[in-house]
């Protein structure tokens, strides 16, 4: 259950790229890992905003995106190793899931893919 979250989202990902990406597609890896590191940014830019104005970050804002790449470079070699060779053991775990559930889930995964932008896209905009 320590994983659940993230591993359930590399195997729907996985499962709606794997006849174009293959048995380790990275497609799904970049998908996990941009959520991932948005965020991170989320949180980190929450903090930043709660002890510094904009115009205090501003002369930064370079250093935070090439920081972004970074994590976010990470964050895939990371998750690369994290998830090679699992897609099948993921698809044992949930192939029989009742209908219910793995819509529930879907959504559950489209708004783990939207929640984070809109959130950065809210904090950025004050």
């Amino acid at each position: 259950m320590k994983d659940f979250f993230f591993d359930y989202i590399y195997y729907r990902f996985q499962k709606f790229y794997r006849r174009w990406d293959g048995e380790n597609g990275i497609t799904s890896v970049i998908g996990v890992s941009m959520i991932q590191a948005v965020v991170f940014f989320d949180v980190f830019l929450f903090i930043l905003k709660l002890f510094y104005t904009r115009s205090e970050t501003q002369e930064y804002s370079k250093v935070f995106g090439y920081s972004g790449v970074m994590i976010l470079i990470l964050l895939i070699i990371f998750n690369h190793y994290r998830f090679k060779d699992r897609y099948d053991s993921f698809e044992e775990k949930w192939k029989n899931e009742p209908l219910k559930f793995k819509v529930l889930k879907g959504i559950a995964v489209i708004f783990s893919i939207l929640a984070p932008w809109i959130i950065i896209i809210l904090i950025g905009s004050q």
